[in-house]
């Protein structure tokens, strides 16, 4: 008896170092998927900033057909899917969709313009957004949370005028278009993806998980797209054409493979929903913090892949700043969400539930920022 209780206490431990090992690699992989969005959209042969992200999309959509099917199968008895997108409720999904795009699309066209810890930092300041939102609709800031704000924008100042933060291919450029309007497109594209996780938490909370992101990436695909189409008459949205059709992932024949599976797997997969497999391993304190290591990582990619100059001694203390304001804001919705434990009022009007949302900001802060980063994917 003795030996047979050995044998499964060690088969028990090994259980567990092999899933502690597993939860180690799906949080590095989301990280570093994460950190190489701004990077790897370099290396993806198709023109425009908004085509390149159709890029993304199809592949994220392509990738999450099947755990969709898989969830429909399991969740068909307990889900009224053809009930589940009311006119209302697919207006503001698109509504979200296009916030979305407009702050995804700032992180891409600064990763073309601007060194990868600029972009980052400017990019992940949607905290600071929520916080100004919440301000503004009569919700009092907890003291982290102005500290956070403080540091955010201190950081922010410092990284915008270092001078030794350059492309490797930006000399000859003047400095504002090396650095200052990218930058200012950057920060404002934030607050677009603050509209975006306010509005994803309410999306989360009515539509199944890998329905829903299966169903953001098709509609983000062609929104995207459209508007690459727009400024660009000759991208074309059903084309297998890699430096001018949004379906061009597909065409692996005429295009370097190793760029392509790294923007599948990392930029693609991990770097929009690999935050959600994360919770499966760790807590959402430590999913959610994981994102700052970001701007660090994606800093020694853009210099380590030939793209940026190392940057100054400012751009490092200004991202330390940034980072540490981005934290502090987060911890300070949680302090506050943590007081206040009452639950969300739900108004009725006309017979469907309607979720105030000053209150929602009032009470859960920026933990509505935190469960749709995991729950609908990154970006």
């Amino acid at each position: 008896m003795q030996s047979r209780g050995s044998r499964m206490l060690a088969a028990t431990v090994n259980k567990e170092s092999a899933w502690r090992i597993l939860g180690i690699v799906v949080l590095a992989c989301s990280i570093l998927g994460g950190s190489s969005i701004g990077v790897l959209v370099n290396f993806i042969p198709v023109q425009t900033s908004f085509a390149k992200n159709s890029w993304r999309s199809g592949i994220i959509f392509t990738t999450f057909i099947i755990p969709a099917l898989i969830e429909y199968y399991f969740k068909r008895r307990e889900v009224d899917y053809r009930g589940l997108l009311t006119f209302k409720q697919y207006s503001f999904l698109l509504l979200t969709l296009v916030f979305q795009v407009l702050w995804t699309a700032g992180l891409i066209y600064a990763s073309l313009n601007i060194i990868q810890s600029q972009v980052y930092v400017f990019n992940n300041v949607h905290g600071m957004y929520i916080l100004l939102i919440s301000l503004f609709l009569g919700v009092i800031p907890a003291r982290k949370e102005w500290l956070g704000l403080f540091l955010a924008i201190v950081g922010c100042v410092f990284i915008i005028m270092d001078p030794k933060a350059n492309r490797i291919e930006s000399d000859g450029r003047s400095e504002v278009e090396q650095t200052i309007w990218p930058a200012i497109i950057d920060l404002a594209s934030a607050f677009f993806g603050a509209l975006y996780f306010i509005m994803s938490g309410k999306n989360v909370k009515s539509v199944p998980v890998c329905f829903l992101i299966l169903l953001m990436n098709m509609h983000s695909w062609v929104i995207n797209g459209l508007i690459a189409k727009y400024q660009d008459s000759a991208i074309d949205l059903f084309s297998f054409d890699v430096q001018t059709g949004c379906l061009g992932f597909m065409n692996v024949a005429d295009q370097a493979l190793l760029p392509l599976f790294c923007y599948a797997l990392f930029a693609s997969f991990f770097g929009s929903a690999g935050y959600v497999l994360c919770l499966l391993f760790y807590s959402p304190l430590v999913t959610s913090n994981a994102y700052l290591l970001e701007p660090f990582f994606a800093q020694l990619l853009g210099f380590g892949l030939g793209l940026d100059k190392m940057p100054g001694l400012m751009t490092a203390i200004g991202t330390l700043f940034a980072v540490a304001g981005i934290f502090y804001i987060d911890a300070g919705g949680r302090d506050r969400q943590e007081s206040q434990q009452e639950e969300i009022p739900i108004e009725k009007e006309n017979g469907e539930e309607q979720i105030n949302l000053s209150r929602t900001i009032n009470q859960s802060g920026i933990m509505s920022l935190n469960v749709s980063h995991y729950s609908a994917g990154r970006r």
